[in-house]
């Protein structure tokens, strides 16, 4: 009895919900105010959950035709867009019974069904994502993710056809709100799916290069749930390609973005860890060496050799396992040589692309990496005078033996002549370019000026005053008589002022669209972002204040030097005398005993396990602490 009562019940609420339906529907379509018409729509979104059957049923018709004549209100079409997408989609359904699920899912493929028989409405869903505003945009975005996802095939069909329709799409990754640029990637995702001609207009309207700019944008391996969403959009892509759809320039377009995804996973500016954990794997799988195959190949176009020379790079980048590996390697030459430079020439340009692994690897004719090096920095070709030395200074950062090598190369400048030094060398560049500081040139030579004002400002700021015509001070007296102080800074500000200098400080990979914007590199733009304050500093700073700098130095380096002293003292002690430690530890271990007012009679008494244990414990970890 009670349980047909509560079955009247319901079928009474629901015949009152339905009536309240109804007459919502006749105020949407009926009422001249568009007050009204907003309060109707909003009444019917509040109902489409619970009773997604009857506004699916009584409001579609009246909700398309909102979309239609009220696109001047963000309010009332978003409001539209809420209700038709809880009506169709199927994922954020209440809590139901297990048996209403299939009848659920039935729903949402029906109503879609309904909504798509007129492609006019798909289209007028198209139109209505141009609208920037988040309330319209984000809902419609949602609106026909759910759309493809109850009957993909049909709804890819209308997108197709429409003009503009994947375009207009594909522009959400621009999108710089994070949750319309990730529904954006999902509803991509969905659109592509088993659709090869989607997938290639997807590809043609650079889906690759915005997916991994993305990436970059939100901090690669540490970019949360959108660098995973688009990554795995991204992987999607790949594997079509893989399967062999034509997708971009083929083989080429291939190649070229699987180099770029994998220059995303191991580049430096990831997590150290992050990039440390690629680039191990990548050898283990047999990757670096399915590179290395290619870089070593003939008849490679030059822009897939250039991006696979920058992928290796990246590759190998501070592992030493994939450096051992690399300087293994050996090119197609006869003799087998581990050092390979390839030419290739296309038009009026000549481009060399150099391959150091290491400065002191050597080839098949015993010409050292490193001689190779020097012939390209003092060639006739800019081009070759760039690489060489940006490949040098790589070969030299953080390297002290190599640079005390590099002191030692000799070089011979002409037939007759005895050889000079390699520093000497350059030296003598240099001294014809920086007596053009003080000069007021063109705004071309004023980035050479820069350079020179931050050569000279490092001559003073790592001077050590141990040569006495060229002490801190008098390179100081110099500048202020021949250029002035503030002049100098003035140039020095020059080189992070340049347009190149900004653009190559934004990503640690190379990509110069010609050699004209090969200038700065971005190792180099880190040291003169660290230099060009403390060299500011340096200039203004009194004959004094470096004398009490020096002071406070030299009395660091002895309390330095004195408590290294110490440490191996105490090494040496514990390496030669165990019986010391334990003497050390009693010692600590009695001395905390009197400073907590105990005795060393009471210690196996009155003190426990755990605190004997914590004592112990800590007097060994100040003496290892010490030694170390």
């Amino acid at each position: 009895m009670g349980k047909k009562k509560t079955h009247r019940s319901i079928a009474i609420a629901g015949r009152a919900e339905s009536a309240k339906i109804q007459k919502l529907c006749d105020r949407v379509a009926s009422s001249t105010l568009l007050d009204d018409r907003r309060n109707a729509v909003r009444a019917l979104k509040s109902l489409s959950k619970k009773y997604r059957l009857e506004v699916g049923i009584q409001a579609m018709e009246h909700l398309i035709h909102v979309l239609q004549t009220d696109r001047s209100d963000s309010e009332i079409i978003a409001y539209a867009l809420d209700t038709l997408y809880n009506i169709i989609s199927n994922d954020e359904e209440e809590e139901v019974e297990e048996n209403s699920t299939k009848q659920s899912e039935d729903l949402g493929s029906q109503f879609t069904e309904i909504f798509i028989k007129q492609p006019e409405n798909v289209t007028l869903l198209l139109s209505l994502l141009e609208e920037f505003d988040f309330h319209v945009r984000w809902p419609g975005v949602r609106l026909l993710t759910s759309l493809l996802k109850q009957l993909g095939p049909p709804v890819q069909q209308i997108i197709l056809v429409s003009p503009m329709g994947v375009s207009r799409l594909m522009d959400l990754l621009a999108d710089s709100r994070e949750i319309i640029r990730n529904d954006g990637v999902l509803l991509l995702q969905a659109l592509t799916r088993g659709n090869g001609a989607i997938q290639k207009i997807v590809a043609f309207e650079n889906a690759f290069e915005r997916l991994l700019d993305i990436i970059t944008e939100e901090g690669n391996s540490d970019g949360g749930w959108t660098r995973v969403s688009v990554s795995g959009f991204l992987l999607f892509m790949l594997q079509v390609a893989a399967a062999g759809v034509n997708i971009g320039v083929e083989m080429q377009g291939q190649l070229s973005w699987r180099s770029k995804l994998v220059r995303v996973l191991v580049s430096p500016t990831n997590p150290p860890g992050a990039t440390s954990s690629c680039q191990k794997a990548m050898f283990q799988c047999g990757l670096l060496q399915q590179l290395c195959t290619i870089l070593m190949a003939t008849g490679i176009p030059a822009d897939i050799l250039t991006e696979t020379i920058n992928t290796v790079s990246e590759v190998i980048r501070g592992c030493q396992v994939n450096q051992d590996y690399f300087a293994s390697v050996n090119a197609p030459s006869n003799p087998p040589s581990a050092f390979y430079i390839k030419t290739r020439k296309d038009k009026e340009k000549s481009w060399q692309h150099f391959y150091p692994p290491l400065l002191m690897a050597t080839t098949g004719n015993s010409v050292s990496a490193g001689q190779l090096l020097c012939g390209g920095l003092f060639s006739t070709d800019s081009l070759s005078n760039w690489c060489a030395a940006v490949a040098l200074a790589h070969a030299l950062q953080g390297n002290a033996t190599q640079k005390e090598q590099l002191l030692r190369v000799q070089l011979a400048t002409s037939i007759g002549n005895p050889p000079v030094s390699l520093l000497q060398q350059c030296t003598n560049i240099l001294s014809q370019l920086t007596g053009q500081i003080a000069e007021n040139l063109g705004e071309e030579e004023q980035l050479v000026q820069g350079l020179c004002a931050l050569l000279l400002g490092i001559s003073i700021y790592f001077n050590d005053n141990s040569l006495e015509n060229y002490m801190k001070e008098k390179l100081k007296q110099l500048i202020e008589k021949r250029i002035g102080k503030e002049n100098f800074i003035e140039k020095l500000g020059f080189i992070s002022k340049h347009e190149l200098y900004s653009r190559a400080s934004q990503k640690p990979q190379p990509n110069f669209p010609s050699p004209e914007y090969m200038i700065f590199d971005h190792e180099f733009t880190k040291l003169v972002k660290e230099l060009e304050g403390v060299i500011t500093k340096a200039i203004y700073k009194s004959s004094e204040e470096d004398k009490k700098e020096e002071e406070v130095k030299k009395t660091l380096e002895q309390h330095d030097s004195i408590v290294t002293h110490y440490k191996n003292m105490i090494r040496e002690q514990v390496k030669n005398r165990p019986v010391l430690l334990w003497h050390i530890c009693y010692s600590r271990l009695n001395l905390v005993l009197k400073l907590k007012g105990q005795d060393e009679q009471n210690l196996g008494v009155d003190s426990s396990l755990e605190e004997r244990q914590e004592m112990a414990y800590s007097s060994v970890s100040l003496l290892w602490l010490l030694a170390v």
